[in-house]
């Protein structure tokens, strides 16, 4: 593809690629923002927020790279000790105090609250905006001063920013070309000082024809992060300690999306060795086999079920037809997840979509109080 992948510092973690003018025109995306939009106001049309926000429209942008990292929080307090019991988390209560030894004597003034002083993670992110030939750069300069924005020079470069957002940053590059990001990280990437890491050889080896494509170093997003973060997350949420020792597996992914296609989803699971390969499709492959073996009885109970809501029974329809479609393989060191559909199935798919927005529009006309008379 042609992402420039110089602008991939070694921070960034994950890279999101997408064609919002094809993905807002393809025969899947198109008919729905339609039904959507179709009767929301001005004002509430995200759309049409961004291009008077911006000057630009949607369907002006070619390519959008967004680039981020996982954002960890500061600890203060000292770190929660927590042990296995079952299937739950349970923290381990430090040992009582020896009631027979007198409390030790201390002129030590009580310690400042700490968390009024605690400071938030530090975002990393930049994006890199392409614009098609026939937009141009001057309606953003125009926002952007409207906005309070100013520009200043570092090493020859115009950078704009606003005294309210000390942390963000803009750079107009030429008339098609706008970059973004957090200040520090978005001068690395116009300096080009990225490109040689991993995230930046994976972004580098997707096709450009993927209308949205996600790609990810996931070994360092959970290396990045700290254990005490782990136990607080186990904690309050034991159900996903799996989820995360299965991903913990998984050297870095790749998400495809491509609405029009025959193969409209494609995920890549990339592991470190043959062992983890085969441990990570075989769990791949038993939830694709129990998803195509349960759903179809759960649309059969639903069926037979008076009181089942119509739009609940579609919704089991349709994804029972869409896991039906799905497919897992292994090819060396990657494991493949992949959605086959058709024509007819997209149909089926927007008309589905369709009736879900319309019952959402009238769910919600019927919920508006009627005026107090004057």
């Amino acid at each position: 593809n042609s992402a420039d992948t110089s602008v991939i510092l070694d921070d960034f973690q994950v890279a999101v690629l997408a064609r919002p003018t094809k993905i807002m025109t393809s025969k899947l995306v198109a008919p729905i923002m339609e039904a959507m939009l179709s009767a929301a106001p001005g004002n509430q049309n995200p759309l049409s927020q961004l291009q008077a926000q911006t000057g630009i429209a949607v369907t002006q942008i070619d390519r959008v790279l967004v680039l981020g990292s996982i954002p960890i929080p500061e600890q203060i307090d000292k770190p929660t000790i927590y042990e296995r019991q079952g299937n739950a988390f349970e923290p381990i209560e430090a040992a009582p105090a020896d009631e027979n030894q007198p409390a030790p004597e201390t002129t030590v003034e009580p310690a400042l609250d700490e968390a009024d002083d605690k400071k938030p993670p530090t975002m990393k992110y930049g994006a890199v905006i392409t614009l098609l030939d026939d937009a141009n750069t001057e309606s953003l300069i125009a926002r952007l001063k409207e906005g309070g924005f100013e520009v200043t020079t570092v090493d020859g470069r115009d950078i704009w920013q606003n005294s309210f957002i000390e942390e963000f940053a803009v750079h107009i590059k030429d008339n098609s070309t706008i970059m973004l990001g957090s200040k520090p990280e978005l001068l690395q990437m116009v300096a080009g000082k990225g490109g040689d890491n991993a995230l930046a050889e994976l972004v580098s080896s997707l096709s450009g024809d993927n209308l949205l494509a996600v790609a990810t170093e996931t070994k360092s997003v959970f290396d990045s992060v700290p254990d005490w973060a782990f136990d607080e997350l186990f904690a309050e949420t034991p159900q996903i300690a799996p989820v995360v020792a299965f991903m913990k597996n998984v050297s870095s992914s790749a998400i495809a999306i491509n609405p029009d296609s025959d193969t409209p989803i494609f995920i890549e699971l990339m592991t470190p060795d043959e062992e983890t390969t085969i441990d990570v499709f075989t769990q791949v492959n038993f939830f694709a086999s129990l998803g195509k073996s349960l759903l179809p009885n759960q649309v059969l109970q639903f069926e037979a079920n008076p009181n089942a809501e119509p739009e609940m029974i579609e919704a089991l329809k349709m994804a029972n037809t869409l896991v039906q479609n799905l497919s897992v393989t292994k090819t060396d060191n990657t494991i493949t997840v992949s959605l086959t559909t058709n024509g007819e199935l997209r149909a089926q798919f927007i008309k589905f979509i369709k009736m879900g927005i319309a019952n959402a529009k009238e769910k919600a006309v019927l919920e508006v109080p009627e005026s107090i008379p004057q």
